[in-house]
């Protein structure tokens, strides 16, 4: 069997070095013979050169070219950065005018920020006693607090808003609605809330609502099982170091 593959294999080379076509044969030697007896050998053929004119003319016209196309591409990379600064700059004002409505001192229905009035810097206690007026009265499901988390969590990675005594209530209030709509289908309407909740009114819950989807959280509403989880446990642990210490 060893000699028959070792044949096979002497005459497959021996074909392929005394390969001979219609128009001539190629020796051994790799030299291409033409019927005629003329011999080329296409293995040291090259390609056509350019002349010092042409070459040079080439090297001129590409030298001509990059510094425009570099400078046109600068161009656009600069006109792209002073809008994004534009862009980014304007964020930031419309931010800082919407934060407003958030802040405790602004009262909604007279449209009067009383810049003097003293807030208190809340507590874990203080926190945790408002989440818990709001789920009771608003009769949420245990869940919501949770997702109102996750939502607290992404207003911070998305636009960097400071949460502070003056606006945490508000942004509370207002991730505690929506969660509950998201999570409960039987949920609470607007116009229900202010029934519940004495502190609040139709007009404040629509225009939070309003900014907190469209400008700050951008309809980012879904939670994932695996963030719900993660959110879970750590607020039982937070629960957990409270009801020690108390």
């Amino acid at each position: 069997m060893a000699n028959a593959s070792f044949n096979s294999v002497s005459q497959g080379v021996s074909l392929r070095s005394s390969n001979v076509n219609g128009s001539g044969s190629i020796s051994a030697s790799g030299v291409f013979k033409t019927p005629s007896g003329s011999v080329t050998n296409k293995a040291i053929q090259k390609p056509p050169i350019m002349s010092k004119s042409q070459q040079k003319f080439f090297d001129g016209a590409q030298a001509d070219e990059s510094p425009a196309l570099s400078a046109s591409t600068v161009l656009r990379q600069k006109q792209k950065a002073e809008q994004e600064k534009f862009d980014r700059l304007e964020q930031i004002a419309i931010l800082k005018e919407q934060l407003r409505f958030f802040d405790v001192r602004l009262e909604f229905d007279a449209e009067i920020f009383n810049e003097d009035q003293e807030v208190p810097v809340p507590s874990e206690h203080d926190i945790a006693a408002y989440c818990k007026y709001v789920t009771v009265a608003s009769k949420m499901d245990n869940e919501t607090p949770v997702i109102a988390l996750v939502y607290i969590e992404r207003l911070l990675r998305k636009t960097g808003v400071l949460i502070n005594k003056y606006n945490w209530k508000r942004f509370l209030l207002i991730c505690l609605c929506v969660a509950s709509k998201v999570w409960d289908d039987d949920s609470l309407e607007n116009i229900h809330f202010p029934k519940v909740m004495s502190d609040v009114s139709v007009t404040m819950i629509n225009k939070l609502e309003q900014m907190f989807l469209d400008l700050f959280l951008n309809y980012d509403l879904v939670v994932k099982g695996s963030e719900y989880a993660k959110y879970y446990f750590v607020m039982r642990t937070l629960a957990e170091d409270l009801r020690d210490e108390a």
